[in-house]
């Protein structure tokens, strides 16, 4: 019975960022244990392989290719979800960028950019996710994309940092409007993830991989952690499984944070 609660047979998601990193271990996690995944993401080649995938491996997906700073691309997934199923019952807004720029160097395009994907693409997905619960009359749960960053301040990362705050503000108050609905909205938070974004911190002046460069960065944020290493895209996937499923049904307005201890609250 108790495992039970953690399946989602009969269910509907819509994944954002699902073509890479967290967003694809979140979207083959639900797929895995039955739900019907729509996936969202920039990268089309790169979408339609996982959803590919995910059908081979004897689950159901569909792809669709936009981006969570443009409303109508993020609207256009969740109706896919709606006319393909009749019916939505998670949305996990998981589209990010990683970028760093010191305060004294901040550039309108530079924030602007990390506003549109974070913040409006955690707004757009939970409002369209909102109006598709209530519509079909279904509970339902949003979850949203944090980060350790927010916690853990770091040189260069003010702008992402804000970003990350905001959706936890905003996602409380949707937690409190969505309530009366039976709809919960909640954060996971991750700390240091070995995903393609973050392996990006290992590109030399070059613009070629540095294998060591990356390791040092692992090694310097991994230090501060309680558990002194890094995660992976599963123990992610894990936590947004929890709050997808009826494991977590009187779970609302709270922020996960996966970080093996680097920050505790």
């Amino acid at each position: 019975m108790a495992l039970e609660q953690f399946r989602l047979d009969g269910c509907t998601a819509v994944v954002t960022g699902a073509a890479s990193g967290l967003g694809e271990a979140i979207a083959r996690q639900f797929a895995t244990v039955g739900a019907h995944v729509v996936l969202l993401d920039i990268n089309g080649e790169a979408l339609h392989a996982v959803a590919q995938d995910i059908v081979a491996e004897g689950g159901r997906s569909e792809s669709i290719v936009g981006s969570v700073a443009v409303e109508s691309d993020v609207a256009s997934a969740v109706d896919a979800a709606v006319k393909i199923t009749g019916r939505l019952d998670v949305m996990a807004n998981i589209a990010g960028v990683a970028a760093r720029q010191s305060i004294e160097e901040l550039d309108e395009a530079f924030l602007d950019r990390l506003y549109s994907v974070h913040l409006k693409g955690s707004a757009w997905g939970t409002k369209h996710a909102i109006r598709a619960m209530r519509s079909g009359g279904f509970a339902g749960s949003i979850i949203n994309c944090a980060s350790a960053a927010m916690d853990c301040p770091d040189d260069g990362l003010a702008p992402y940092a804000a970003m990350k705050a905001g959706i936890c503000a905003f996602s409380r108050v949707a937690a409190k409007e969505a309530g009366k609905h039976n709809i919960r909205c909640n954060v996971i938070s991750p700390g240091l993830i070995v995903t393609p974004m973050t392996r990006r911190y290992g590109i030399d002046e070059n613009g070629r991989f540095d294998q060591a460069r990356f390791d040092e960065f692992v090694d310097s944020i991994k230090s501060g952690n309680a558990l002194d290493r890094a995660g992976d895209t599963g123990d992610i996937a894990s936590a947004a499984l929890y709050l997808a499923s009826k494991a977590s049904k009187y779970v609302t307005g709270q922020i996960l944070r996966v970080n093996g201890g680097a920050f505790m609250a």
